[in-house]
């Protein structure tokens, strides 16, 4: 029984690293308005952003990236009925090895959304990131005016 149960063990072992090959971690997109530094995180996670506000993201792939450069879109409207083109559009390089991206202005100067969303207009938006033709993640927002 012993000899049988040590024949056993490997393929236990195989089967165990070939399941867990293929349950990566969904990727996550998550918009804030600061980062920590120390953690790797962005902190004061929100959907919704005056104009105004600082504008952090943080895009964790859950396993590497596998190319040198990954897509944002930027759409009009909810992901329901968002509009048929982007509104805006910007490419980000990435390491293969990486399955973390953080988009940030400085500490001093961070940059705010109107800025890094290219837009003046106040509404719902749908955020979406790609690997060439193949999405990633995507997150919905809402932009406010200032003076609210």
């Amino acid at each position: 029984m012993r000899r049988s149960s040590l024949f056993l063990l490997p393929l236990i072992a195989l089967s165990l690293i070939c399941t867990s090959c293929l349950l990566d971690d969904p990727a996550k997109l998550e918009l804030g308005r600061d980062y920590n530094g120390t953690t790797h995180h962005v902190m004061d996670v929100t959907q919704s952003f005056k104009l105004n506000d600082p504008l952090v993201l943080q895009l964790d792939n859950g396993k590497n990236f596998g190319v040198d450069s990954v897509e944002m879109r930027l759409y009009m409207g909810t992901k329901a009925a968002h509009s048929a083109s982007p509104t805006f559009a910007q490419k980000f390089r990435v390491k293969p090895t990486d399955r973390n991206l953080i988009v940030r202005g400085p500490v001093t100067n961070p940059i705010i959304a109107r800025n890094f969303l290219k837009t003046n207009e106040i509404g719902s938006y749908f955020l979406e990131f790609t690997n060439g033709t193949q999405v990633i993640t995507d997150a919905e927002l809402s932009l406010h005016n200032s003076k609210e």
